[in-house]
């Protein structure tokens, strides 16, 4: 092996406790390890001792063990030096004199025990005698010291007055009540809503009290009917192109059946050509005969004294009294079936001739009236027959289809005759945009009658189609004047 050839490394000899390292007195295999080491020159008497017992706490032993003779904690390379050639030590953290001051590292450990409280010892302990920095904790409040009480929302104590608030922690055993802090810290109580004495009045709360029981109430005022026989102001009527033709509304008079019964000497109820009717008779056969399509069970119409009065029951409106055949106006309502012409020859044929026979009646004049389809009946019947010299048709309905071209077609059998007409002053604005028509269809009506050279007068009474039916045309009938 050359002088500058590495030896192969081997673990080193482990040393005994308090022997020294003798090369000489090694064991063969050490002394084979370590023959190219140089020996280290003598040590001095201020050099540390070579055992491994003697070396100061904390020093680094090198993994290969030094010479002897070398100064401790110098550090033998892996590569052994030439024969005679300095052996340059590592840097290594020098560690300081057993009485040099050591600078305290910050770090969070317990005090030792000894040490002032609050102070801080670093991780390494300091030499014996080394000063210690000592870290400044947070000083506690002198004794007698006040407090600031938290402000906790706590019950308070049995003995604390009404108001305090004591803090969530409880006080120390001599502390006052509601203290949280030290003995003997006075406490400023928690300002709060104190409950009013027990004796003290209580303001009441500003409510809607109820008057007492006796109290007399104030009623409220509320929408007076008008007397029975009051007039109604007349509503303005729609404008038309002749003003003149349109009577104006009449004042309402509610119809007394009863009185209405007591005008006439004899009641009958009977039935002609299978038909039911109903005869309200004056003393004076001759009288006017005024012939209602209605129900004579249902239908309490008001007239003169002087005349008489014969109620027919139609039957099914629908079919009789509709001039031609028409679709419902309603869904699910029926359609008209056109049969006006074949009920109208069994009234003028049939009932008035039996009833006039039965009945002994000798009438100089005959009117035709009724309301709603009724109405259209009865003026439809003036260009069907003369045996009606008076018409009278309160909110009849005249916006049948096509009935305003039937009109101008036709002339009416009966020259100069009488016409009353009357409609509600609400009947026009219904939702159904076919019975919505009938307020132009009344009032194109009265100037094409008049065109005609009729007697013709409308009158709009105040409602819908439904109201006060019996009333409207008691009052008709009597604008007829027979």
């Amino acid at each position: 092996m050359t002088p500058n050839t590495p030896a192969p490394r081997t673990p080193p000899a482990t040393p005994v406790s308090g022997v020294p390292f003798d090369a000489d007195n090694a064991p063969a295999n050490s002394v084979e390890n370590h023959a190219n080491a140089v020996p280290a020159e003598p040590a001095s008497n201020d050099s540390a001792a070579s055992t491994v017992s003697s070396a100061p706490t904390g020093s680094r032993v090198p993994a290969v063990p030094v010479a002897s003779g070398a100064p401790i904690g110098s550090r033998v390379p892996a590569v052994p030096a030439a024969s005679g050639a300095p052996i340059e030590p590592r840097a290594t953290s020098a560690l300081a004199a057993p009485n040099a001051p050591i600078e305290p590292r910050a770090t969070s450990v317990p005090a030792a025990p000894n040490a002032p409280t609050g102070s801080r010892v670093p991780a390494v302990p300091a030499a014996s005698g080394a000063p210690i920095e000592p870290r400044v904790p947070a000083a506690p409040a002198a004794s007698g010291a006040p407090i600031e009480p938290r402000a906790t929302s706590v019950p308070a104590a049995p003995n604390v007055p009404t108001g305090s608030r004591v803090p969530a922690a409880p006080a120390a055993p001599n502390a006052p009540t509601g203290s949280r802090v030290p003995p003997n810290a006075p406490i400023e109580p928690r300002a709060t809503s104190a409950p009013a004495a027990p004796n003290a009045p209580i303001e009441p709360r500003a409510t809607s009290v109820p008057a007492a029981p006796n109290a007399p109430i104030e009623p409220r005022v509320p929408a007076v009917p008008a007397a029975p026989n009051a007039p109604i102001e007349p509503r303005a009527p729609a404008p038309t192109a002749s003003r003149a033709l349109i009577e104006p509304r009449a004042a309402y008079e509610p119809v007394d059946s009863a009185a209405a019964s007591e005008q006439h000497a004899k009641i009958v109820n009977i039935t002609f050509a299978g038909t039911r009717t109903r005869a309200e008779l004056c003393e004076t056969p001759s009288a006017p005969l005024v012939c209602v399509i209605a129900d004579p069970d249902e239908t309490r119409i008001s007239i003169p004294a002087h005349e008489n009065l014969l109620v027919v029951d139609p039957g099914d409106w629908n079919d009789s009294l509709s001039p031609w055949p028409a679709p419902a106006c309603f869904r699910g309502g029926g359609a008209f079936g056109g049969y006006a012409d074949r009920f109208l020859q069994t009234l003028t044929e049939s009932i008035l001739p039996a009833a006039e026979r039965e009945l002994g009646l000798a009438p100089t004049r005959r009117a035709l009236c009724g309301y709603s389809l009724a109405g259209l009946f009865a003026l439809y019947a003036l260009y069907r027959t003369d045996r009606f010299t008076h018409i009278a048709s309160a909110s009849g309905s005249l916006w049948y289809d096509d009935f305003l071209d039937f009109l101008r077609a036709n002339a009416p059998r009966v020259p100069n005759a009488c016409v009353r007409l009357s409609l509600g002053d609400r009947e026009e604005f219904t939702k159904n945009p076919r019975l919505a028509a009938v307020g132009s269809a009344t009032r194109e009506t009265v100037q094409i009658l008049r065109s005609q050279h009729l007697d013709v007068t409308l009158t709009m009474n105040p409602g819908n189609h439904f109201f006060e039916p019996d009333a409207r045309l008691s009052r008709l009938i009597e604008a007829l004047a027979l």
